[in-house]
């Protein structure tokens, strides 16, 4: 499928610096509540990366439900690694520094950036009753191509819808929006309060405003630089289209404020099955005039410590 040209204007090569402040949860209706809006999932997901890169596999398992799966990139492999075969088959490199967190329905996507390869990935991680149930981790394409893991040829596609979503959605026109869906397609923007169906209403969606495209991050040593769009693919089988697709826009809305946000594609045919759109914390909360929504982010809590186990108290 061939998406229509856009200019690319890249913007930005460095990371985002995650500010946590953390305090005690209050009314939503007060001021303090809003100044902490989605602390907790940042700790979280702060803490789960400290752990990673401490290599405490009881640690990390902690944080993930009994059977929990986690999808890479890979070939000729069906379905994800359950967590523990994940850390043995991984073991001396498991390090990754989080960079950024955004949050969906039920769903978080981070941005983490690992020292050993020098690249970052996107990681969407599913929660339920405070524990990550799966993952699925999008690698950078401008490093599947680098690596040559990806062909040039299904680089391309998905750089052209990276530039083409971004110029049809910063449209009021729905005309432009229509050739990027299936007829069944569906779009869910938890934070918006969207979950919409079908390719003519998904269409005539307001525009959330300009989106520009976000150049990727890429790492040598202690330097940063920018290497291509932000565009990161999920994994897939051995020869086959990814199918799936996380893009980084910044999205200035009609009142001027700049924010954050990924969108998760599936791709069926060349078109969007089902679209997934993600928040930046830090600046969804500096941009929300009303009340903030509450989720599975509210209250969210740090997992108990599964490897201690009380067996008695010894007095001196």
């Amino acid at each position: 499928m061939q998406f229509g040209d856009a200019m690319i204007r890249p913007r930005f090569a460095g990371v985002l610096a995650l500010t946590t402040v953390l305090a005690a949860c209050v009314s939503i209706a007060e001021s303090a509540d809003a100044e902490t809006w989605g602390s907790e999932p940042v700790r979280y997901f702060t803490e789960l990366s400290r752990v990673y890169t401490e290599s405490d596999h009881y640690g990390v398992l902690d944080f993930y439900a009994p059977g929990a799966e986690v999808e890479k990139w890979r070939g000729a492999v069906e379905g994800g690694l359950p967590v523990s075969a994940l850390l043995i088959a991984n073991s001396g490199d498991l390090g990754h520094e989080l960079e950024a967190v955004y949050i969906g329905d039920v769903a978080a996507l981070t941005l983490v950036f690992r020292p050993r390869q020098g690249d970052q990935e996107a990681i969407v991680s599913t929660i339920d009753a405070g524990l990550v149930t799966h993952e699925v981790v999008f690698d950078l394409a401008a490093s599947l191509a680098r690596s040559l893991r990806a062909s040039p040829d299904v680089i391309s596609i998905y750089d052209d819808l990276y530039a083409a979503y971004a110029e049809a959605w910063s449209s009021e026109d729905p005309r432009g929006r229509t050739p990027l869906y299936a007829a069944d397609a569906v779009l869910r923007d938890a934070l918006a309060g969207l979950e919409v169906s079908g390719r003519e209403a998904i269409a005539d969606t307001a525009s959330p405003g300009v989106l520009t495209p976000v150049a990727s991050t890429t790492h040598s040593g202690v330097e940063a630089s920018a290497e291509g769009q932000s565009v990161y693919l999920g994994p897939r089988d051995y020869a086959q289209d990814p199918g799936r697709a996380v893009g980084v826009y910044d999205v200035k809305g009609p009142d001027g404020c700049v924010r954050r946000v990924a969108v998760q594609w599936t791709l069926t045919a060349g078109v969007i099955t089902e679209e997934q759109r993600f928040s930046e914390v830090e600046s969804f909360r500096r941009c929300s005039a009303g009340d903030l929504p509450e989720g599975w982010w509210t209250d969210l809590m740090l997992p108990e410590p599964s490897d201690q186990v009380v067996t008695g108290v010894i007095r001196t």
